[in-house]
């Protein structure tokens, strides 16, 4: 008989797959030699020979003195008890063994023990620096990416950047694009190609200031005051869950602003 469904449970109370079919086969046929066991529990005898100490250690299987030796199961329930409070003396050895081993690891690192990794604030000097950030989190990420940038930057990025877009595009990561505009007249971004997917939006918004921002997977943030020499912009990346959160709030209230497209009425506003 198979047993499929009972040897699964009693592997989980802690019995290998080969002790689970040795004890369901004794129980289902009373007495058994090793011989009988092993034709019956389809279990080579080498094997069934390693596994009767162990069960009759775990007083699961009883020896008979007989000749040839026999075996015989406890009742079933009474397995199953044996099993249970088994299970339940190891459950709280290892719970014991796992409070010490927090004890002893504090000792070494208390502050940050069991803390996630502390907010990275970094400086990134230049556009050619921050295009290489920038293009190592565009292939990382996984669901968005919010940016603000002037319409030469934008350019920039496409330029650089064009086929880690379209393979983000293609895992699905949705883009969302703000781009600063200071002139109504409308220029090419070089984006034309990723225009008709979905996951690629881009929105505009007149405004008298000059920021550049992306957010990736709202949990991380580049922020630029941008100069009017672009080799000297500075960016701050940070994965501070304040700053991140005030971005986003920022951001999206930009992208409401921006939601009729081109705006007639320049938009004045300030980074919070």
């Amino acid at each position: 008989m198979a047993f499929i469904d009972e040897t699964e449970t009693l592997t989980r109370l802690g019995l290998t797959n080969c002790q689970a079919k040795i004890y369901l086969t004794l129980v289902q046929s009373g007495k058994s030699s090793i011989k009988a066991v092993s034709k019956k529990a389809d279990i080579p005898r080498e094997s069934v020979y390693r596994a009767m100490p162990v069960l009759e250690k775990m007083s699961l299987v009883e020896r008979m003195i007989t000749k040839p030796t026999m075996y015989k199961a406890i009742p079933i329930g009474d397995g199953i008890s044996i099993l249970m409070e088994l299970r339940a003396k190891e459950t709280c050895a290892l719970q014991k063994k796992t409070t010490k081993l927090i004890e002893n690891l504090k000792k070494y690192n208390p502050e940050r023990m069991l803390r996630q990794e502390e907010a990275q604030f970094i400086l990134i000097s230049g556009s050619e620096a921050f295009g290489v950030k920038a293009s190592e989190a565009v292939k990382t990420a996984q669901n968005s990416f919010d940016g603000i940038a002037t319409p030469e930057t934008f350019r920039w990025g496409m330029l650089h950047g064009a086929e880690g877009f379209v393979e983000a595009v293609k895992r699905g990561v949705k883009f969302r694009h703000i781009v600063c505009k200071t002139e109504k007249k409308e220029k090419e971004l070089g984006d034309k190609a990723l225009r008709k997917n979905p996951l690629w939006e881009v929105r505009y918004i007149l405004n008298s200031f000059q920021v550049e921002m992306i957010i990736f997977d709202k949990k991380e943030v580049f922020i630029a005051a941008t100069p009017n020499q672009t080799s000297k912009i500075s960016y701050l990346q940070s994965t501070s869950p304040c700053l991140v959160a005030l971005a986003q709030n920022y951001y999206e209230t930009l992208w409401r602003m921006a939601k009729d497209g081109h705006r007639e009425t320049p938009i004045t506003t300030k980074f919070p």
